[in-house]
């Protein structure tokens, strides 16, 4: 029998070996590019999808407001809501939101944003108003130097009784000031101060502008007032006439404008009557009414204008002095203006 050779045939591992590994990195790869590329889409989606709101809150005069709240409301349905601080960051889905921004003792703000990419959004709170300035009359024009007054009124809306103060601000050469320096309110109520205004040197004529407000508002009244010079006025100081005790008399003093503006707060006061030899008062001898004792005469003088007084006089059996005074609130002093009464007798 005739044998046959043998033939083995031997696999081989090391070609099926390296063809095994590569195959799976192959697949390794794809999943990994298939990942990637996922996240990629969705970040590329959530970024399309949403964006960042930034909200920062501050007060009138650009301070933060820290002791703050914000509210979102998203058309979505979606609510959102953070606080005690005064700047915010908020990651929403793109779309239509009203936001609501709140602060105890400040009025409430919502606003509406359509968010489509990164914004940034300021909220500006006005304070809670309680006091209000319900008016205020000032004079149209000043003499310089001098003092002039005009009123204010604050409105009290809260329950409480609380005090007021003003701030002026601008009247280039005017110092205005309250009377008293704080205006106490009742709750509910109106009250009323004097404003001061003062000068206390000469400025020449001109146009200066100014604000009134209530410390701690925005709400302003805004004011121009003409600052004058001294006033020239013409008028005779001495007099002189004769009467018997049983006589009446009457002299007129004129007051002449020399000035083309209006000069008003002008006052004639009867100060006094004296017997010239013992120096005693004398009563109802001089008034600026016939039948009546008036002792006080207010008037104006009208541009390039004349005022005319008259004085009536009684008698008397004395030599007597009558002294008036003309005040004016631009005069340091009062101008005096006498007048002396002597007996057809004497």
């Amino acid at each position: 029998m005739e044998e046959l050779p043998l033939e083995v045939e031997f696999e081989d591992r090391e070609s099926k070996n390296s063809e095994l590994p590569i195959g799976k990195i192959i697949a390794a790869a794809v999943i990994i590019l298939v990942i990637v590329s996922a996240y990629f889409a969705l970040n590329y989606y959530l970024e399309a999808s949403h964006a960042t709101l930034y909200i920062r809150v501050q007060d009138t005069h650009k301070r933060p407001i820290v002791n703050s709240r914000i509210d979102i409301f998203g058309s979505n349905g979606t609510a959102h809501t953070e606080m005690g601080s005064s700047n915010y960051t908020f990651r929403l889905e793109t779309g239509v939101y009203k936001i609501t921004v709140t602060s105890p003792g400040y009025v409430r703000k919502q606003m509406e944003v359509k968010l489509v990419r990164n914004e940034e959004i300021v909220a500006t709170l006005r304070k809670k108003i309680f006091m209000k300035l319900a008016g205020a009359e000032l004079p149209k024009a000043v003499i310089c130097p001098g003092k002039k007054y005009g009123t204010v009124r604050v409105s009290n809306l809260s329950k409480n009784d609380s005090s007021a103060s003003i701030s002026f601000d601008g009247f280039s050469g005017l110092k205005l000031s309250l009377i008293p320096g704080t205006l106490l309110v009742p709750a509910g109520q109106n009250a009323t101060a004097t404003i001061e205004i003062a000068c206390d040197k000469a400025l020449g004529k001109k146009e200066v502008s100014g604000s009134i407000s209530l410390k701690g508002s925005e709400d302003k009244n805004y004011f121009t007032i003409t600052i004058l010079p001294v006033p020239s006025i013409d008028f005779a100081q001495k007099f002189s006439i004769r009467a018997d005790e049983n006589e009446s008399k009457v002299i007129s003093i004129v007051f002449r404008n020399m000035e083309s503006f209006k000069v008003d707060g002008l006052s004639l006061k009867i100060e006094g009557v004296k017997d010239i030899n013992t120096g005693m008062e004398l009563k109802g001898i001089v008034s600026f009414e016939r039948h009546s004792s008036v002792l006080e005469k207010n008037f104006s003088l009208w541009p390039d204008g004349t005022e005319k007084i008259h004085v009536y006089i009684k008698g008397t059996s004395a030599k007597a002095k009558a002294t008036l005074l003309l005040y004016a609130y631009f005069y340091p002093k009062p101008k005096e203006i006498t007048i002396n009464i002597n007996s057809k007798a004497g």
